[in-house]
């Protein structure tokens, strides 16, 4: 029986010997519990010291770029100012006598191609139609759908061209606007030139109808030049 008791004893002994190491004691499972939250802090602390760095150097960038706009607008306002100043030193290098002079709008394209005003074409009829008043002239351009807007002289040298070559035609296209001419000269064309239509206006759909219609010198036969007192030809509308 002793012998038993002390071989129980013995083996009891040897199991406690062989768990011990495995087993951890309450105190020492705190402690890595408190390391472990010890190195979290290490890591938070870390991040947030790169993020601060993240941060200043954010602003450092803003800052580069906020100076290289600044400079940029700079340089964009000297760069406008010289070509100004530029062109002033052009326009006053063209004044005569070394006056400077200011640049000129970009004039509209007379009505036909030239100033038909500054060409006396015919004296005879120049004179007939200056007598007249300017409603008369009015009468006569309506007559022949012409346009009637414009001082006396610009009425008197349609009434003199017309009369001389012939009133300007319907668009054979549209059949309603009459076409514009655009001589190459103030003389010497014989009433014939580029031949355009711009269109009409519609009063039904109210709006304007365009036409693409175009023709060289010889192309278009003008018109009768009809007298005042005849009846308005058809599609009266002047265009």
């Amino acid at each position: 029986r002793l012998r038993r008791r002390a071989g129980s004893c013995a083996h009891t002994t040897l199991w406690l010997l062989l768990l011990l190491p495995i087993m951890a004691p309450p105190g020492g499972k705190r402690k890595a519990v408190e390391d472990d939250d010890d190195d979290d802090d290490e890591f938070e602390l870390d991040v947030d010291d790169d993020d601060d760095d993240f941060a200043a150097g954010g602003k450092s960038k803003t800052k580069k770029k906020a100076a290289g706009a600044g400079a940029a607008k700079k340089t964009t306002k000297e760069t406008k100012k010289a070509a100004k100043k530029e062109d002033d030193d052009a326009d006053a290098e063209e004044g005569a006598g070394g006056t400077p002079t200011k640049r000129k709008k970009a004039e509209p394209k007379p009505e036909y191609g030239v100033d038909i005003t500054a060409c006396d074409q015919s004296e005879e009829l120049t004179h007939k139609y200056n007598a007249m008043k300017t409603d008369d002239l009015k009468a006569w351009l309506k007559a022949n759908r012409m346009p009637v807007s414009g001082a006396k002289a610009l009425l008197v040298a349609r009434c003199v061209d017309g009369q001389l070559w012939g009133a300007l035609p319907t668009c054979s296209r549209c059949n309603h606007a009459t076409l514009k001419v655009a001589y190459p000269a103030a003389s010497g064309h014989e009433g014939q030139g580029d031949w355009t239509c711009r269109g009409y206006w519609d009063k039904e759909l109210g709006a304007q109808v365009p036409c693409y219609f175009t023709a060289g010198p010889g192309e278009v036969q003008r018109g009768v030049w009809r007298d005042a007192s005849d009846p308005l030809p058809e599609h009266a509308e002047s265009g």
